[in-house]
């Protein structure tokens, strides 16, 4: 298993026009990556949390802790499934159903809301609300170096898969959010 680290800003003028088959590749690359990062856009959780009565309880949470906003513009194509590990990669909460969806609240200004959803019984528990300001954690946004730096590595791009991870050191209390790649030959990317 290959664990490695990746920054992912990237700014390319001049860069080669791809060639037709270069170019179907690229799309279905980007198309693996968007649909596995963003599976939990068709769960029953997305639907729930559409509902009114939820979304008050959204912005209710977003204005308790922050203290400053109190209208958060939910990106709904953000909208994800989360897991939380530990730094060695271990799930921390192996029960818990966690979804992760942005919101905006000024220009360029961001956050994040994870929260638990309750399949059994029609409910969520809010996991943690952070600004981020001026970072959205969207994979769309950055797509298309994410793409670039996975064709220079060994991970096997037929099997690629996205997810997004939480990282949580649970005796320092810091967390990291990170885009986590795997493959089907087990290899992971960060």
């Amino acid at each position: 298993m290959c664990n490695c680290y990746f920054l992912l800003t990237a700014c390319f003028k001049n860069a080669p026009v791809p060639s037709p088959i270069e170019e179907e590749d690229t799309a279905l690359l980007t198309n693996i990556l968007t649909a596995s990062y963003y599976l939990g856009q068709d769960s029953l959780a997305y639907d729930y949390f559409h509902h009114s009565s939820i979304q008050k309880f959204l912005a209710m949470w977003v204005k308790n802790e922050t203290g400053d906003i109190d209208q958060p513009v939910w990106q709904d194509d953000t909208f994800t499934k989360i897991e939380c590990v530990d730094y060695d990669l271990k799930t921390l909460y192996p029960d818990q159903e966690l979804y992760c969806c942005n919101f905006s609240y000024s220009n360029d200004c961001y956050g994040y809301l994870i929260f638990a959803n309750h399949a059994t019984d029609p409910s969520i528990t809010n996991d943690e609300i952070k600004k981020t300001t001026p970072y959205s954690y969207n994979l769309n946004m950055n797509v298309n170096e994410i793409r670039e730096h996975l064709m220079k590595t060994d991970i096997d791009l037929a099997s690629v898969q996205a997810h997004r991870i939480y990282l949580y050191d649970i005796d320092q209390k810091i967390a990291d959010q990170v885009i986590e790649f795997t493959d089907g030959k087990g290899d992971h990317y960060m």
